[in-house]
């Protein structure tokens, strides 16, 4: 039944952060409390958001009935050139 409810949420549009940190949380490693949910967004049937925790970006996004994914971001300003 949860699922279905999660599928109904994300294919309506609407975003909801318990349900992306919930996604989130097994994909990145990270306990669903300590995840925080940023630029939350839901078009089209596809559901994206950016999941941080500890200090970690992770952009991810999930689309019925794919299952959910999370692709580590990389702070460019943070690299060092190679020279």
């Amino acid at each position: 039944m949860k699922n279905l409810i999660i599928v109904a949420i994300v294919l309506s549009g609407c975003t909801n952060a318990d349900i992306s940190r919930s996604f989130s949380s097994g994909l990145i490693g990270c306990p669903v409390e300590k995840i925080e949910i940023k630029n939350e967004d839901s078009e089209n049937g596809v559901h994206t958001w950016i999941a941080q925790c500890n200090g970690m970006k992770y952009a991810c996004s999930y689309f019925y009935p794919n299952p959910a994914a999370c692709t580590n971001l990389i702070i460019e300003d943070k690299l060092t050139p190679v020279n």
